[in-house]
C-alpha cells in the first residue's frame, strides 16, 4: 500500500499537481483559469480594496511585434482595452512614448545641456525616431464594434488622444495603435538598448510600446515627461507575440505559452549554463542555433497582474534554472547569461531562489510563476524580469536589489515618476535586509590574493555600504534633501546627483529607524500588512504612513513629518556621567548616577542606551519620546535586591518630550552594582546619528597601522593610523620619523602629524651642495647647523553646524628652516559644491634659508599675510575647467609691504583624439617690498609654492645648478607663476626705459598664456604597464613687470616645444598612495634667448614633478 501511495503522489506531481497541507494546488506555470478582472483573481484590487472608495483603472493589452535584427526596428501593433473605473468622464486619454525622449530638441536633451553634458545620438535618434505613432483608432466601446475619430497632440514623450466621445465612468474602450520603435546607441541614459553580443545584437525591449498613462485618485492623468528616471503604469494583463530571428533566445514578462515549440528539451539541454562552467571570461561564444536569414520564430507570452511588459533577447544567452517554493507553489528562477560570462553565473538561479524565498517569507508572498535575472549590462527591473550585469559574488547586491523590486514596484505599484522613494528607497532597504539574511552582515568578496591587503582590508559591512554610508555622508554635511520631493526635481541633476541618491539611502535609513522606533516584531508585521494591503494597487507616501499608523495604532506622525518633509538630522550625545552617591539596599551597596544626554540635532527620536560596568556587565535602558513604549512589557527598575534579571531586561525610563530647542537635555538617573566603565547610545547602530563620537561617554578611538589599503570611512569610531616616516634632503640628510593621521568619517577632525629626527647622515648624497655662507669676517661652513627635530601638523574639521558645507583648518610646522602657520575657513558654494571660498591668514618665518633653493635670495624674516581665494569648477560640452581668483595682502606683523591679486583659468578640452589644455593667468601686484619667496616668477613656481611639494620644498632631489638662477637656462621646472618653462633658471636679462638693464626672472605683475596639445590617445603605446605616458606639444607666452607702476615691463617672451608626462599610479598593495608624475619638457624654441645660448631653436630640457598646469 505504501508503494502505491508513493506512485500515486509521483503521478500527481508529474501531472502538474502538488499536495501541500492536504490541499491540491494547480500547476503554477500555466495560464490561470481566471482573467485579471475576475472575482476569482485573489489579487484584483476590487477583491481587496485597501480602503473603502478606492479605485484604479484596468488595462488589457494585446501586442504583436516583429524585431528586425538587420534594421533594429520593432514593428508592432497594440490593441488596448481600457476600463474607466474612476468617477470621472474622460474626454481624452494620454500615452507615454518613452523612447521619444531621447532625441534632439527634447526635455532630456535640455536637461543634459543645462548640466553641461552634450548628448550624442545614433542614426535613428538623430532623425527624431524613438516610438513612432501616426494613428490611433477606437475599434470598440463597451465590447461593441466602434469606429470613432481621434485627434493626436504630441509633446515629446507624451501623446494626447482626443476622443470623439468621453469614456464615462464604468465604460471601456478598445484602442488600436500601429507603432514602430527604434533601437539605437546614443549617449543618453536610455534603458531600451542594444549592444554587440558576439556576431549578433543583444536587445532589451523595455518601455518599447505606446503605454497608456495612469489616471489615478491623486494626480488625475500622469503626464510627466520622461526625463530618464522612473515609470508608472496601470495593472492588468498582457498578451504579447514577439517575432525574432530563429537563433535568438528570448525571455519576457509572463507565461511562455508555446514553450515546447520555442524551447524543446533537446535545445534546452544544449543551452544549459552548466555546459559552460569552465569557459574563459569573454571568450567568443559557440554557435548552438545557426543563423538563417529570413527564418523567424514567434514567442507567445501571457502575463496577468502586471503593469508592464518587457523582454530581453540574445542568441548567446545560456540558461540556468532553480525552483523556489512560495506558499506551496513553485516559482521558476531563471538565469540568462551571455555564454562568455557563464562561468561566473553558475549560482545565479540558486541565489535568486534564495532572494524570492527570503522576501516572500518576510514581507509578502511572490505572486508570479517565474523570475528572470539576465546578464544585460544593466541594473533595472520589470515585472518578472530584471536586467543585471557583473558576476559572482560582486553581483549579489545587484540581484537582491533588482529582484527586490518585484515587491516595491512590481507588486506594490506606486507612482515612482512622482515619488521614487516608495520603490527605490524601499528596495534599497530590502537590499541590505536580503543580503544579511542570505549571506550575513558582511559582503562576500573574492579572496584577496595579496597577503598584505588581506591583512589590512576591513570587511565591508552591508548595513553601512548599502544603507547608512551615503545618507550619513550627506546628512552630516547638511546636504540631504526632503524625501517628499518629485523624482525629477532634485536640483535638475543627472543620474543620482543633486541629492537624488537619498531617494535610495535616506528612505532605507528611515525604514531601519522606523524599525528602531517600533521594535523588530511590530515593525515587520506593519511592513507585511502594508505590502499585502497595497499589493497590485497604487500607494502614495500618505498611504504608507496611514497604513503603518493604523496597523500599529501608534501616533507616528512626528516620525514621518521629520523624515519625509524636513532635512532635520539626528545627533544625540552624552554630556556627562556623574556619580551622585551610594545607596544600601538589602545589604548591597549600590551606586547612583546621573547621566546627562543632549540632543544636538533637530530631529527627535527615542533612545536606547547601554551602561557598561567595570566587571563587564551591561545594563540596557530605553528612553521613549512619546507615550508609546516598545519595551512596555520589559521590567522596570527593581525595588529589591538586584539579581541577574536586572541585566537581562531593558529598563524603561520616563519619556523625553522635546524637539528642536525644547528640552534639549535629559538626565537619566540609574542605579548600578559597579562603577560605570562606559555609556553607549544605540549599540545596534540603527539610529542614524550623524556624529557617533559623542554617543559614547568615552570617545571611541580605533588605532591601526597606516597600511595604505583602501577601506570605507568609519562611522562608528575615530580612526587613528600611524606609520614610520623616512625622508631626507641635502641638508638634514636622513630624516627618521613617525606619521599619524586620523579622522572621523573622512570629514571631521582630520589630523595629520609628522615628526622627524634629522640625523645628518647622507648629506649631499645625490649631489654636493654648497653649505657655505659669507659675511665680512669670511666664509663659514654651516653643514652641521641643520635642525635636529622637525614637525608638521595639519588639522581640518567640518563646521557645517555653524555654516553649511564649510571647514575650519589649521596647518603649522617647523620644517626645512621655515616656521609656517596657516589657519582659515573654507566654504563650498552651490548645491554641487562647484564653488569654494577660502579666507585665511598665513605666516611664514624663514629662520634657516640654507635648506632652500636660491637661498641667497631669501631673507630670514616674517612673511605674514591675509588671503581670500575663490575657486570655481565648471564643465562644458567637451571638457571642464577651473577658475581661481586669489587676493593677498600683508598683515600688521609682516616684515614686508605688498599685496596682489591674480586670476587663473585652466581648461581641459577634448578635440577628437587630442586633449587641449590651456591656461590664462594674470596678476597685479603692488607695494614697496615684495619678498622673493612670494614674488611672481616668469618661468614657474616661486619658493612659497615649492614649499607645498615634498619633492621641491628643500634642496636634495635636484642639483642646485639646475634650479638656481644664472645667465643661461636651467633644467628644473615647477608649474606656477607665468609658467614660461623654457626660461627656467634664467635671470632673464632685459632693459627698461626707466632703469636700463633689469633681471626679469621675477616681478610683481604679469600676464601669460600656456597651451598644451596632448596626443597620447592617437596610439596605444605604453612604455611600462603601470606608467602612463602623456606626450604633448606646448607653447607659453608672457609679459612680466618688476615693479608696481609698470615702468619696468620686460619684453614679451615665448617658448615652444614638446614634452611628456610619466605618471606612476600603481604601488602594489599600497592603494591610497597618490600617483607621482615626472615631467620632461623640451623647450626647443625661445624668442628671446640668453646670450650664451645664441640660437632661437636648439635642444633644451627641463625636468619637473607634476604637470606644468
Amino acid at each position: 500500500m505504501r508503494y502505491l501511495q508513493i506512485i500515486f503522489i509521483a503521478i500527481c506531481c508529474l501531472s502538474g499537481f502538488v499536495s501541500v497541507n492536504a490541499q491540491i494546488i494547480p500547476d503554477h506555470f500555466s495560464r490561470p483559469a481566471y482573467s485579471y478582472r475576475s472575482e476569482q483573481n485573489p489579487y484584483y484590487w476590487k477583491n481587496k480594496k485597501p480602503f473603502d472608495g478606492y479605485w484604479q483603472q484596468d488595462v488589457e493589452y494585446a501586442i504583436k511585434a516583429a524585431i528586425d535584427e538587420k534594421t533594429d526596428i520593432v514593428d508592432g501593433k497594440v490593441v488596448l482595452t481600457y476600463y474607466n473605473n474612476s468617477p470621472d468622464a474622460l474626454p481624452f486619454v494620454y500615452f507615454h512614448l518613452y523612447q521619444e525622449a531621447f532625441q534632439p530638441e527634447t526635455y532630456v536633451e535640455e536637461l543634459n545641456l543645462s548640466n553641461d553634458v552634450k548628448p550624442t545620438y545614433g542614426k535613428y535618434e538623430g532623425a527624431g525616431l524613438g516610438t513612432e505613432v501616426t494613428e490611433v483608432k477606437i475599434i470598440k466601446r463597451n465590447g461593441k464594434k466602434a469606429d470613432e475619430k481621434t485627434t493626436l497632440v504630441q509633446d515629446i514623450s507624451v501623446l494626447r488622444v482626443n476622443l470623439e466621445k468621453p469614456i464615462q465612468p464604468g465604460e471601456n474602450i478598445t484602442i488600436e495603435i500601429p507603432f514602430k520603435t527604434y533601437f539605437d546607441t546614443g549617449s543618453l541614459r536610455r534603458r531600451m538598448k542594444k549592444f554587440k553580443s558576439g556576431d549578433f545584437m543583444h536587445y532589451d525591449g523595455v518601455h518599447w510600446y505606446p503605454r497608456i498613462c495612469v489616471y489615478d485618485r491623486k494626480m488625475g492623468w500622469d503626464t510627466d515627461q520622461h526625463l530618464g528616471k522612473e515609470f508608472y503604469g496601470d495593472f492588468g494583463s498582457f498578451e504579447v507575440e514577439l517575432t525574432f530571428a530563429s537563433n535568438y533566445i528570448v525571455e519576457a514578462t509572463g507565461y511562455l505559452e508555446n514553450e515546447q515549440d520555442m524551447m524543446p528539451r533537446s535545445l534546452r539541454e544544449k543551452l544549459d549554463i552548466k555546459n559552460f562552467a569552465n569557459k574563459p571570461w569573454e571568450e567568443q561564444p559557440s554557435v548552438i542555433i545557426p543563423y538563417v536569414e529570413g527564418d523567424k520564430k514567434t514567442w507567445k507570452y501571457y502575463a496577468i497582474n502586471v503593469h508592464d511588459f518587457a523582454f530581453t533577447a540574445d542568441p548567446n544567452y545560456r540558461i540556468g534554472e532553480s525552483m523556489a517554493f512560495v506558499n506551496g507553489q513553485q516559482v521558476k528562477c531563471v538565469a540568462l547569461v551571455q555564454e562568455g560570462h557563464a562561468a561566473f553565473w553558475q549560482n545565479a538561479a540558486d541565489y535568486t531562489k534564495k532572494i524570492i524565498e527570503t522576501f516572500s517569507r518576510d514581507f509578502t508572498p511572490y505572486i508570479w510563476p517565474k523570475i528572470i535575472v539576465a546578464d544585460a549590462r544593466d541594473g533595472m527591473e520589470y515585472p518578472m524580469l530584471t536586467l543585471d550585469g557583473g558576476y559572482d559574488p560582486s553581483y549579489r547586491d545587484l540581484l537582491i536589489h533588482e529582484v527586490g523590486h518585484m515587491w516595491y514596484f512590481g507588486m506594490v505599484g506606486n507612482n515612482e515618476t512622482y515619488r521614487a522613494s516608495l520603490d527605490e528607497g524601499f528596495t534599497q532597504f530590502l537590499t541590505a535586509w536580503g543580503y544579511r539574511s542570505i549571506d550575513g552582515d558582511y559582503r562576500v568578496q573574492f579572496p584577496e590574493d595579496n597577503k598584505y591587503k588581506a591583512k589590512y582590508r576591513k570587511p565591508d559591512e552591508i548595513m553601512m555600504s548599502e544603507v547608512y554610508y551615503a545618507y550619513i555622508n550627506d546628512a552630516s554635511r547638511n546636504a540631504e534633501t526632503p524625501l517628499n520631493t518629485h523624482s525629477d526635481m532634485f536640483n535638475s541633476a543627472l543620474g543620482h546627483g543633486g541629492g537624488y541618491r537619498q531617494v535610495y539611502y535616506k528612505t532605507a535609513v528611515m525604514l531601519y529607524n522606523l524599525q528602531y522606533v517600533l521594535g523588530d516584531d511590530l515593525f515587520l508585521k506593519a511592513m507585511q500588512n502594508y505590502t499585502t494591503e497595497w499589493k497590485l494597487c497604487h500607494p502614495y507616501f500618505e498611504d504608507f504612513r496611514n497604513s503603518i499608523i493604523n496597523y500599529t495604532n501608534v501616533d507616528l506622525n512626528w516620525f514621518f513629518d521629520q523624515w519625509l518633509e524636513t532635512t532635520k538630522t539626528i545627533d544625540y550625545g552624552i554630556k556627562s556621567v556623574n556619580k551622585t552617591g551610594t545607596t544600601n539596599l538589602d545589604g548591597q551597596t549600590l551606586n547612583n548616577y546621573d547621566i546627562t544626554f543632549k540632543r544636538e540635532g533637530a530631529m527627535q527620536m527615542p533612545i536606547d542606551f547601554s551602561v557598561i560596568l567595570e566587571n563587564g556587565d551591561t545594563l540596557k535602558y530605553y528612553i521613549p519620546n512619546t507615550w508609546f513604549n516598545k519595551n512596555e512589557t520589559a521590567g522596570n527598575n527593581p525595588q529589591g535586591r538586584l539579581d541577574r534579571t536586572y541585566f537581562e531586561n531593558v529598563i524603561s525610563l520616563p519619556k523625553w518630550y522635546g524637539w528642536d530647542k525644547l528640552n534639549e537635555t535629559y538626565v537619566a538617573q540609574i542605579t548600578t552594582t559597579q562603577k560605570i566603565k562606559d555609556v553607549i547610545i544605540d549599540p545596534s547602530y540603527r539610529l542614524a546619528d550623524v556624529d557617533l563620537l559623542n554617543n559614547s561617554w568615552k570617545c571611541p578611538v580605533e588605532w591601526s597601522f597606516d597600511s595604505k589599503v583602501a577601506n570605507y570611512n568609519d562611522w562608528k569610531n575615530y580612526t587613528m593610523n600611524w606609520r614610520p616616516e623616512i625622508w631626507g634632503n641635502a641638508y638634514d640628510g636622513l630624516k627618521l620619523g613617525v606619521h599619524f593621521n586620523g579622522d572621523y568619517f573622512g570629514y571631521k577632525h582630520k589630523l595629520e602629524f609628522t615628526t622627524w629626527y634629522n640625523s645628518g647622515i647622507g648629506q649631499g648624497l645625490l649631489y654636493e651642495p654648497d653649505f657655505t655662507i659669507s659675511d665680512d669676517n669670511g666664509d663659514y661652513d654651516v653643514s652641521d647647523d641643520y635642525n635636529m627635530f622637525n614637525f608638521d601638523l595639519n588639522y581640518k574639521t567640518a563646521t557645517d553646524k555653524f555654516l553649511p558645507q564649510s571647514n575650519y583648518y589649521l596647518n603649522t610646522g617647523v620644517l626645512d628652516g621655515v616656521f609656517a602657520f596657516e589657519t582659515g575657513l573654507e566654504k563650498k558654494l552651490g548645491r554641487s559644491g562647484a564653488h569654494k571660498l577660502s579666507v585665511y591668514v598665513k605666516d611664514l618665518y624663514f629662520f634657516n634659508t640654507m635648506y632652500l633653493y636660491n637661498h641667497e635670495l631669501i631673507e630670514e624674516a616674517k612673511n605674514n599675510s591675509v588671503n581670500i581665494d575663490y575657486e570655481h569648477n565648471y564643465n562644458y560640452f567637451t571638457g571642464n575647467g577651473q577658475l581661481n581668483v586669489k587676493f593677498r595682502s600683508n598683515d600688521l606683523l609682516s616684515d614686508y609691504d605688498f599685496s596682489r591679486i591674480n586670476i587663473e583659468a585652466i581648461n581641459k578640452t577634448k578635440l577628437g583624439k587630442f586633449d587641449l589644455r590651456t591656461r590664462l593667468f594674470g596678476q597685479w601686484g603692488s607695494g614697496s617690498d615684495m619678498p622673493f619667496e612670494s614674488s611672481l616668477m616668469l618661468a614657474g613656481a616661486n619658493t612659497e609654492e615649492l614649499l607645498d611639494n615634498k619633492y621641491t620644498r628643500s634642496r636634495g632631489f635636484f642639483p642646485d645648478e639646475w634650479v638656481d638662477f644664472g645667465e643661461t637656462t636651467g633644467h628644473f621646472h615647477a608649474g606656477g607663476g607665468l609658467n614660461l618653462r623654457g626660461y627656467a633658471g634664467y635671470l632673464v636679462a632685459d632693459t627698461s626705459a626707466e632703469e636700463g638693464s633689469i633681471n626679469a626672472y621675477s616681478g610683481m605683475s604679469g600676464v601669460a598664456a600656456n597651451v598644451e596639445l596632448q596626443f597620447n590617445r592617437l596610439f596605444k603605446f605604453q612604455l611600462i604597464k603601470f606608467i602612463k605616458m602623456e606626450p604633448y606639444l606646448f607653447a607659453d607666452a608672457g609679459i612680466i613687470s618688476t615693479d608696481d607702476r609698470f615702468d619696468r615691463v620686460a619684453d614679451l617672451r615665448v617658448d615652444a616645444g614638446i614634452g611628456t608626462a610619466f605618471t606612476w599610479s600603481w604601488f602594489g598593495p599600497l592603494e591610497t598612495v597618490k600617483p607621482i608624475t615626472l615631467r620632461v619638457d623640451f623647450p626647443l624654441f625661445l624668442n628671446r634667448t640668453p646670450y650664451e645660448d645664441g640660437e632661437f631653436l636648439q635642444f633644451r630640457y627641463v625636468i619637473g614633478i607634476n604637470r606644468a598646469f
